[in-house]
């Protein structure tokens, strides 16, 4: 099953006749979703919980966060591999119901999450309640300042046409 889009399909079918709401979630840049498990990787964190000292949490972790290499064979070969899942679900799912959302449209800022989440609400007929959540977001360093080899992995994607994943850094 896990490369026949048609028997995923059959099994999705299933589950949505018997009322399974079906929902994808896809980060359009694959890069960046890379780097994403990457960073989490070789810092061991991946939010913070200390609301309290949000400014202090920050400051620590991109103070303590080390740059690191990225061999760029490996990060081709993570982003194909990205991508075939992407097409492979997006195969799985066509003619099917079920809701699209994107890590960019409707989860990366906060603001985008309270309609994203009456969205879902919506379809699983459910009253819409306030989302809270007591994680923070402790990254928002430009992958060039932690990739110590960046102009490497710049002129990779440039000769392998992965330009796009560039335009949002």
């Amino acid at each position: 099953m896990e490369d026949d889009p048609e028997q995923f399909r059959e099994l999705l079918q299933q589950l949505i006749s018997r009322g399974t709401v079906v929902i994808r979630l896809n980060r359009e840049n694959k890069f960046l979703q890379v780097l994403s498990s990457l960073k989490v990787k070789n810092s061991g964190r991946l939010h913070s919980t200390d609301k309290s000292n949000k400014r202090e949490v920050l400051s620590s972790y991109n103070n303590t966060f080390n740059s690191f290499y990225i061999d760029t064979d490996t990060l081709l070969e993570k982003i194909k591999y990205y991508e075939l899942l992407s097409n492979f679900e997006e195969t799985s799912l066509q003619g099917l119901p079920y809701i699209s959302l994107t890590y960019e449209e409707n989860l990366e800022r906060s603001e985008y999450r309270k309609k994203t989440s009456e969205r879902i609400f919506n379809a699983l007929d459910l009253q819409p309640f306030p989302i809270t959540t007591r994680y923070e977001k402790i990254s928002k360093i430009k992958p060039f300042n932690y990739i110590s080899n960046y102009d490497q992995v710049i002129e990779c994607f440039r000769n392998e046409g992965y330009e796009r994943y560039l335009d949002s850094l």
